[in-house]
């Protein structure tokens, strides 16, 4: 068996233990949320998302493992054009999710200013239709008389 490198140990260890502390999270807070909260499916749901992601870590451990295995096999040193392509890559791969987040932050903001003005006298519009009716009748008067009272205090 070859050597294997130390950062894939590490990796797969620090992989591991996050597995494990899941698995725990699942085996003891998880168990007991869904004692407590037993007609609700969506915290079942939650606990099973812990376990599922407790064994997507294990295999990405182990996956981690092998690659380490393979790489020490080889032996092969990484050329200058793999170096540069995978640089290369890196930067773009940034630069797009940085144009991700400028785009989706102008959308959300135009959005929202679209929402703000086109709905701006829905509030006034709600208001007074909510007046008009019920207790409304009821509150008109008192906020005329309320206002009349404030308005000859000053």
């Amino acid at each position: 068996m070859k050597k294997i490198s130390k950062g894939y140990r590490i990796a797969s260890a620090l992989f591991l233990i996050w597995a494990i502390v899941d698995f725990r999270n699942y085996a003891t807070i998880g168990k007991d949320l869904v004692a407590y909260y037993s007609g609700e499916s969506i915290i079942w749901e939650l606990v099973q998302d812990k376990l599922f992601q407790g064994i997507v870590k294990v295999v990405l451990a182990v996956a981690i493992i092998v690659v380490g295995l393979i790489r020490a096999r080889k032996k092969k040193q990484r050329t200058a054009l793999t170096a540069i392509t995978c640089l290369l890559s890196l930067a773009l791969f940034v630069i797009w999710g940085a144009g991700m987040f400028c785009l989706t932050s102008v959308t959300a903001e135009y959005a929202a200013t679209r929402y703000l003005n086109g709905y701006r006298d829905f509030a006034s519009t709600m208001q007074l239709e909510a007046l008009n009716t019920g207790w409304g009748k009821v509150l008109i008067p008192v906020m005329r008389t309320t206002m009349q009272i404030a308005g000859g205090r000053r």
